[in-house]
C-alpha cells in the first residue's frame, strides 16, 4: 500500500492526544483557519462553507472538543456569561435561550444558565456561584429584593444586564425588554375589532417597573374607544390556582352585565382562564373572548388555540448578550435601555366568533 493511501485511511489518534494542530494537519489546513471556524468566525474570516464543513466533520470524527479553559486562560478571561431566568415551565425561557446561544456563539462565550424561581435567596446563591466562576457578565430577570447582590456584582467588574424589565433603584443599569405598551394596544384593538365591548383584565399581582404599562395602556385603549371599565374588571392573582376565585364573581353576572372579553397579561394566565370559563358553562369565544400575551405555545394540554401577541423572545435574548458584551468591552459606556418592538397578533380560536 502506498504511503499516500495509508495516510488517507489512518485511524484517528487517541482522543487525549488530539489538538487543534492535529485537526489542521490531517486536513492540510492552517491552524488559524481551523481555530477561526471553531470560534464561530468563519464568515468574518471569509472561510467558505465547504471548508467549515470539513473541519467540523473531522472534529466530530476525532471526538475533538476545543478546550474552553485553556482558551480562557490564554485570553486572561473566563469566556463565561451567566443567564438567570425565572423558570423553565413554558416556552419563554427556551426561546430567550435560543437567542442567547446565537449571540454567545458569535462571541465564543459559554452561557451558564440558572433559574431563580422568583426566590431572592436562589438569586443570591446563583449570583455568588457565577461570580466565583468568574462570569464576565450576568443577564437576569431582576428581583427588587436583590439590588444589593446586583450592586456587588457590578463592583466586582461583572457586566450586568437586566432581562425583560428594569429596577427603579438601578436606573443606570443596562436592560433589554419587550416594548409592552404597543403590544397591549395592538391586542386590545384586536378584541375591539372582533366585537368586544366590555373587556376585563387578568394580571399577576407582582407588578414590575415595565409591566405596569399593561394596565395603563389597557385603560387608555378603553377610554379612547369610549368603552366602560367596571370597578371589578381588573383581577390580580399571585398564582394560577387563584384564577378561578378571581373570575367566578365577575363572570357569574348575567350576559348583559358580565365582560364579553378577557385580556390576560400572559399566555399562562389565559390558558387557565379559558379552562375556568368553560367549567362555568361559558363558551369561548362565543360568550367570552380571551387573549394572552407572549405566544408561548399555540395550545395547552387541553388543546386551547389561543389568540395572543408574539413577544420577540429570540431577539431579546440575542440583544441581551450583545449588550452584555458591549459592557464587558467598555464599562464606561452610557447605559443601554432597549425595548424591542413586537406587535404581531396571532389570531386563533379564542377570538374567532362566527
Amino acid at each position: 500500500m502506498s504511503p499516500t493511501k495509508a495516510n488517507s485511511v489512518r485511524p484517528p489518534p487517541p482522543r487525549n492526544s488530539v489538538t487543534i494542530a492535529t485537526v489542521a494537519k490531517r486536513l492540510g489546513l492552517a491552524v488559524c483557519t481551523v481555530s477561526s471556524v471553531l470560534c464561530g468566525k468563519a464568515k468574518q474570516r471569509r472561510i467558505n462553507d465547504e471548508t467549515s464543513r470539513r473541519i467540523l466533520e473531522e472534529c466530530k470524527r476525532l471526538n475533538y472538543m476545543p478546550n474552553q479553559l485553556a482558551r480562557s486562560l490564554r485570553a486572561s478571561r473566563s469566556m463565561m456569561i451567566g443567564v438567570v431566568v425565572a423558570d423553565f415551565r413554558n416556552d419563554w425561557a427556551a426561546r430567550i435561550l435560543d437567542g442567547v446561544r446565537m449571540s454567545a456563539d458569535r462571541h465564543s462565550m459559554l452561557p451558564l444558565v440558572l433559574s431563580h424561581e422568583w426566590e431572592p435567596e436562589r438569586e443570591r446563591i446563583g449570583f455568588e456561584s457565577l461570580m466565583q466562576l468568574r462570569a464576565e457578565a450576568i443577564i437576569t430577570i431582576p428581583l427588587p429584593e436583590c439590588v444589593d447582590i446586583y450592586a456587588m456584582a457590578m463592583q466586582r467588574g461583572v457586566a450586568l444586564v437586566l432581562l425583560g424589565d428594569t429596577l427603579s433603584e438601578m436606573p443606570t443599569v443596562d436592560f433589554v425588554s419587550w416594548a409592552h405598551a404597543p403590544a397591549v394596544k395592538t391586542i386590545m384593538r384586536h378584541l375591539i375589532s372582533h366585537g368586544a365591548r366590555r373587556i376585563a383584565t387578568l394580571e399577576h399581582r407582582r407588578q414590575t417597573q415595565l409591566t405596569r404599562a399593561y394596565f395603563k395602556t389597557y385603560r387608555e385603549v378603553l377610554d379612547h374607544a369610549g368603552l366602560p371599565f367596571g370597578p371589578d374588571w381588573r383581577m390580580l392573582v399571585s398564582f394560577e390556582h387563584e384564577v378561578e376565585g378571581a373570575l367566578r364573581p365577575v363572570f357569574s353576572a348575567g350576559p348583559k352585565r358580565r365582560p364579553d372579553a378577557l385580556f390576560c397579561t400572559n399566555d399562562g394566565l389565559a390558558f387557565v382562564a379559558v379552562a375556568v370559563l368553560r367549567r362555568m358553562g361559558l363558551r369561548v369565544p362565543e360568550d367570552v373572548m380571551v387573549t394572552g400575551m407572549g405566544d408561548l405555545g399555540k395550545g395547552d394540554e387541553n388543546g386551547v388555540s389561543l389568540s395572543t401577541v408574539r413577544e420577540p423572545c429570540e431577539e431579546i435574548g440575542r440583544m441581551a448578550v450583545e449588550t452584555a458584551m458591549a459592557r464587558v468591552a467598555d464599562h464606561t459606556r452610557p447605559p443601554a435601555h432597549i425595548q424591542l418592538p413586537g406587535t404581531e397578533v396571532k389570531s386563533r380560536h379564542t377570538t374567532q366568533r362566527g
